[in-house]
């Protein structure tokens, strides 16, 4: 495990092996990332994540933000990414809209620069999204798709 001495850490969050936490990146508590992740500088993994094996989040990419929809909740749904998956620079991904929600990614996705995922998102496996795309809330991506 390699974490930055300039990374905010939570001590409640969760890392597997082998984990690499860049300068200036954040891991809230509640956060967990499986074996073998890397996280680029400025990247946040917020509370109610959790991350499988073997994912790349780079620079300035948020996992888990807040859902934006105007009815939100106090308490809101998790986010669920599976394994091998490869979140360029600035990518967003917000948490389901209820607290029994997921938004959930698969394994072996390609999501670009500046890609979000809406809260309640469900990405299917061997997707790729093309810089700047976007799924609003609720939207089912299923296997092998590609989005532009």
């Amino acid at each position: 495990m390699s974490i930055h001495p300039l990374a905010l850490v939570s001590p409640e969050a969760e890392l597997g092996v082998g984990v690499t936490i860049s300068a200036f990146a954040t891991i809230e508590a509640g956060a967990s990332l499986g074996d073998y992740c890397a996280v680029g500088s400025g990247a946040v993994i917020k509370s109610g994540v959790s991350i499988g094996s073997n994912n790349e989040i780079c620079e300035h990419s948020v996992i888990g933000g807040q859902p934006q929809h105007t009815a939100r909740p106090e308490t809101v749904g998790t986010v669920v990414i599976g394994s091998n998956n490869v979140f360029r620079e600035g990518v967003t991904i917000h948490r389901a809209l209820k607290p029994d929600g997921q938004t959930r990614v698969g394994d072996h996705n390609y999501l670009m620069a500046g890609a979000h995922l809406g809260h309640d998102t469900h990405l299917g496996n061997n997707c790729v999204f093309a810089n700047n795309s976007l799924a609003g809330g609720h939207v089912i991506i299923e296997d092998r798709s590609f989005v532009s």
